[in-house]
């Protein structure tokens, strides 16, 4: 019986179209709505999802280019409360360098950029170095 995956079930990937058992897609397959039968229509919105797909995940990549050069060698003035000696009251986290980063730039910044970084515990001039798609950019957070 030939099916196309709605998720991925492996070996399957999402959008594949198959020829399984009939028992495996009339039990597992179908009820689960893992898979739906392979009509031509079906076929045809498959194909057209993958193409959407494919220029969605061309857009991004698009974005994420525009984002590293935007980064690189970049300077941001992030202003914070301080006490005398120079600590931060309130540590600068990725979340609002992020944050500060999308005001200051105006573009979609992800959520999970710069996960796992330290925080910016001290005022002064702090080099940041990030992995934007397996790419590294370094830039300057002047606090």
């Amino acid at each position: 019986m030939n099916v196309i995956f709605l998720k991925n079930v492996p070996p399957y990937r999402a959008g594949q179209v198959a020829s399984v058992a009939h028992g495996y897609a009339q039990n597992f397959l179908l009820p689960r709505k893992l898979a739906t039968l392979a009509t031509p229509q079906a076929i045809q919105d498959a194909q057209a999802r993958q193409r959407q797909d494919a220029a969605k995940q061309a857009h991004a990549q698009e974005g994420i280019a525009r984002l590293q050069a935007a980064l690189q060698g970049a300077t941001f003035r992030i202003p914070a409360a301080a006490s005398p000696s120079g600590t931060l009251y309130a540590a600068l986290s990725p979340r609002s360098i992020r944050e500060a980063i999308a005001k200051q730039l105006d573009v979609a910044v992800p959520d999970t950029l710069g996960e796992g970084s330290p925080p910016i515990k001290t005022t002064g001039s702090h080099q940041v170095r990030w992995s934007i798609a397996g790419q590294f950019v370094t830039f300057t957070i002047d606090v």
